[in-house]
């Protein structure tokens, strides 16, 4: 059955991208390809998924049946329209008379970046979600979700749940409502990152690079550390890099001829789904929306064709964020959320010293080393320098993390951007040079607006990787220009080898452990050592990766609450607990145990359910003078305490 109903997204997108290649041969887009189809396949998937959701919600109706319901009503409509306007038809044709050959060192390649994809995919599959913010709130908000069977807001100890925006997630929802446990949800991030390489590839050849070109960008962005070990995880980065990717896709299309409505459409719900996903797309884009609207007022349109391409633009946005927006405004007063929580993540800026210091920042966090007393000596020249002008950026600091998801910088690929200017200039020759121009100018400014925008935080480098993915077209245009094509595939064949030291030895998910020990799959701890290797460690180890002191105990816990007649489980958390751990151990919500917070802030406890009747409480926060009505202490596991209603259970 999982694998029936999780066919039903997979067989839509399909079929929605084939019906896009016909309609593309129909209205005669030369410029659009397999490429194009593929990125507005699944910004219309994305957007439909968005709707029915938000519908759904509404009615409480977010279930296992109404997913797989509408996934089937989204697969008609396009069975429905590819056959109706001949489209199936014809872009099936159009696919087999595209296949192309490749070239041996293009092959050669190839199989380099599908092994490198191939074994994040193992990676992603294997792995339960073990990244500290998905236990905080990416994976908390889903189970919460599923279990009320709508995007309501409920009682929590960590707002982040509920004012965070909701894109990536609600994708990871959909797939486990139709898979029925959270197996799948790292693959949004992995999709992410397999969508990232084919838009990096299509930005590429509009951008004026060959085919050489294409394939050392592809291979420039996969090489990413941060990309790497990101793709098997439950953060949202790559998908903002994603709807990132197409926006600008889509940007340059418009700089090169009228877009064709579709494209419009596509520009659109790009710009929508990003601001959906996280809030730094936001800063991101603003660069982009700036040169699409001037390259529109460029083009001499007509008032009434600006206006309704601005109408049309600003309904996508409305109805994909406004469910979103409504509930974060219903309780906080604000579509984003509290207005000091969205101050805490604001830059506080002090004129072009304070601008130039947030950059500096961002830049020289990439560049931490192994050794402490070199990156003592950077963090004190910095704060000293910088901090007379801004002390907000007296917190900088920096923290050796190579193979850890929210730490690992990307010196290489950072000391190639300025690298990749130099060579832009002295190879100036070459077609598409003004539009080349223009991405380059609005990726450089993407960085003035994140720094400008955001604050620094010492986990802001996990906010870095949309831009390097944006800038991979840039690098392969560059080295493509270089009239020697054996250093471009060197260059290709060296990014896919000094990737792999990141694709084997993630930190908290490694195929190959670094650990003192004689386990399989682990060599000597020479370089930080890493939980055990997924391939030998049973899951209930590994989704401790990043919280290991607490695992006994919490497995303690769940055995304990198994043990009893009881299903309705109360939380009494501290706001930096995992709870997400305690829905996993329990198999919530699908094993039949129910789990709600009984104590929360004052804003929320208007969501606090008045029927639920715990027989069970989990506390975190209780010391030994803390009682409960009617509880008594059944468990002390250290970190975590079992209160059970002996009444009840009686009953």
């Amino acid at each position: 059955m999982n694998v029936l109903l999780i066919s039903l997204p997979i067989l839509t997108f399909f079929v929605c991208f084939i019906n896009i290649i016909g309609f593309h041969q129909q209205r005669d887009i030369h410029t659009a390809n397999w490429k194009t189809a593929i990125l507005q396949s699944s910004l219309i998937l994305a957007g439909y998924l968005v709707v029915f959701s938000e519908l759904l919600s509404l009615f409480n109706g977010l279930t296992r049946l109404t997913a797989a319901i509408a996934w089937c009503l989204g697969l008609s409509i396009m069975l429905w329209m590819g056959i109706s306007k001949g489209y199936l038809r014809q872009g099936s044709s159009s696919i087999t008379n595209r296949l192309g050959s490749l070239s041996w060192r293009e092959g050669l390649v190839l199989l380099g970046v599908v092994c490198i994809t191939m074994t994040l995919l193992v990676i992603a599959l294997i792995s339960p979600p073990n990244n500290v913010d998905s236990l905080l709130y990416h994976m908390s908000r889903v189970v919460h979700w599923a279990q009320n069977q709508s995007l309501r807001h409920y009682a929590t100890v960590y707002t982040p749940q509920l004012i965070f925006p909701i894109g990536a997630e609600l994708i990871i929802l959909n797939l486990r409502l139709l898979w029925g446990n959270d197996q799948l949800a790292n693959l949004v991030q992995w999709l992410s990152m397999v969508g990232c390489l084919i838009g990096v590839a299509g930005l590429t050849e509009q951008l004026g690079g060959d085919r050489k070109a294409r394939w050392v960008a592809v291979a420039y962005a996969i090489s990413i550390p941060l990309g790497i070990l990101q793709s098997t995880s439950t953060q949202n980065d790559y998908v903002t890099a994603y709807w990132l990717i197409c926006l600008l896709y889509f940007a340059v299309l418009a700089y090169r001829r009228d877009l064709h409505k579709s494209e419009q459409i596509s520009f659109a719900l790009a710009l929508s789904l990003g601001m959906l996903t996280k809030g730094t797309f936001y800063p991101y884009a603003l660069p982009v929306v700036l040169w699409y609207a001037i390259v529109l007022l460029r083009q001499r349109k007509k008032m009434p064709e600006l206006f309704a391409i601005a109408v049309m633009s600003g309904m996508t946005i409305l109805v994909l964020n406004l469910g979103y927006w409504a509930r974060n405004f219903i309780t906080f007063g604000g579509p984003l959320g509290p207005a000091e929580e969205v101050a805490r993540w604001a830059t506080k800026q002090n004129g072009v010293m304070s601008f130039i210091g947030m950059l500096m920042a961002n830049t020289l966090a990439n560049f931490v080393t192994p050794v402490e007393s070199i990156n003592h000596l950077i963090v004190g020249w910095f704060r000293g320098f910088i901090g007379h002008y801004d002390p907000y950026l007296t917190g900088f600091d920096m923290i050796w993390g190579w193979n850890h998801e929210d730490l690992a910088g990307s010196p290489l690929h950072a000391l190639l951007v300025p690298v990749t200017l130099m060579l832009l200039a002295k190879y100036r020759s070459g077609h598409k040079r003004s539009v080349l121009r223009w991405y380059v100018i609005v990726i450089l400014s993407m960085c003035a607006s994140l720094a400008i925008v955001m604050n620094y935080a010492l986990y802001s480098l996990r906010f870095h990787l949309p831009f390097f993915i944006v800038w991979a077209p840039v690098i392969g245009v560059a080295l493509g220009r270089i009239n020697k094509p054996n250093l471009v595939w060197i260059a290709c064949m060296f990014f896919l080898v000094v990737s792999m030291p990141w694709v084997l030895v993630n930190r908290t998910r490694p195929l190959i452990a670094m650990r003192n020990s004689t386990d399989p799959f682990t060599i000597p701890c020479f370089a930080g050592c890493t939980n055990g290797s997924i391939l030998i460690e049973p899951p209930e180890s590994t989704v401790f990766g990043t919280l290991i002191d607490v695992r006994n105990d919490y497995i303690s816990l769940a055995r304990d609450i198994r043990s009893l007649p009881c299903q309705d489980i109360g939380l009494r958390l501290d706001s930096h607990d995992p709870e997400y751990l305690f829905w996993w151990l329990l198999s919530a919500p699908e094993s039949g145990f129910r789990l709600e917070t009984i104590y929360t802030y004052p804003e929320l406890e208007q969501y606090l359910d008045q029927t639920f009747t715990p027989c069970a409480i989990i506390c975190t926060t209780c010391n030994d003078e803390i009682s409960f009505q009617d509880f008594s202490i059944y468990g002390n596991y250290a970190n975590v305490k079992l209160y059970v209603n002996l009444f009840s259970l009686d009953e």
